[in-house]
Formats: structure tokens, sequence, C-alpha cells
């Protein structure tokens, strides 16, 4: 499976990476031409990789091997709608649990799915997963493309 992680040059980019001590703000999964993610203002969406892109100028994309690909991604679809998982994030900062099934946020998402598809990479909850995490359990990542990194 292919996921793209990102950042912006933005302050609320600045601080999410700050607070994790991340390389990385955000993270996706890739669709085709497109790309499935949980934001702030959109909740989950799948949406055009070109026009992700354009939001996050400066990405990276690696190969994540899973098991069962195509049941990740289907269920990755089914999440396309729900809303944003605030409650998880707050649950973070607080060091609760206050995860959703019915929202999510990027990183929880990218794993959760990643688990769908018969890989389980954490031992811990998903809710607790970080974009710099995703990343640095990725055992010898392919780096499939780059982009202003």
């Amino acid at each position: 499976m292919h996921i793209a992680f990102a950042r912006k040059r933005t302050l609320g980019s600045w601080l999410i990476r700050l607070a994790t001590w991340s390389r990385w703000s955000h993270c996706a999964v890739l669709d085709g031409d497109h790309v499935i993610d949980a934001t702030f203002a959109l909740g989950v969406a799948r949406r055009r990789m070109t026009d992700w892109a354009s939001e996050y100028p400066d990405h990276c994309v690696l190969h994540v091997p899973v098991p069962a690909e195509q049941a990740a991604k289907e269920w990755l679809r089914q999440q396309v709608g729900k809303a944003y998982d605030w409650s998880a994030v707050l649950g973070f900062i607080a060091r609760a649990d206050w995860a959703d099934d019915e929202s999510w946020f990027c990183s929880e998402m990218v794993e959760a799915a990643i688990r769908a598809g018969g890989r389980h990479r954490v031992r811990a909850d998903v809710s607790r997963v970080t974009p710099e995490l995703v990343w640095t359990i990725t055992p010898d990542p392919v780096v499939l493309t780059e982009a202003h990194v």
C-alpha cells in the first residue's frame, strides 16, 4: 500500500510536527490517482492526488507491504464521509482513549487501514499513532516519490 506523508508551510503543520517530534504533520493512503485522508476541514475524503499534492507541496510516498491491500482500500473507501476525530486528538493530548470508530484523524486512519489489510504494526490502540510513528515503524521504506522535501 502506498502511504503519503506531508507537511505544509503553516503554523498548524509546524505545531503538529513540534508536538509529535515529527518530520511530517499529515499522512494519507493512495488509491489509484486519488488519496484518502482525514483533515480538519473535510473529515475523511477521497480526492485527486494532484489536488492533494498542491495543498501539501512537501510530501513523500512510501510503500508499506500489506497482505490484503484490496481489503484495506475497501475499508478505507467505507470511511469516506466520516468526520474528523477531534475527540481522539484531544484524548491524545489528555492521555485518554476518546477514539470513535465513526471519526478519524489522519495517522489513526492510516494505521487502521493497514490493520484492515492484515498487518498489525503497533500494540497500542491506533488512536495513539502519529504520522511520525507510521513513518518510523516502516522497516526499510521504499521511497516512491518525493516533492520539495
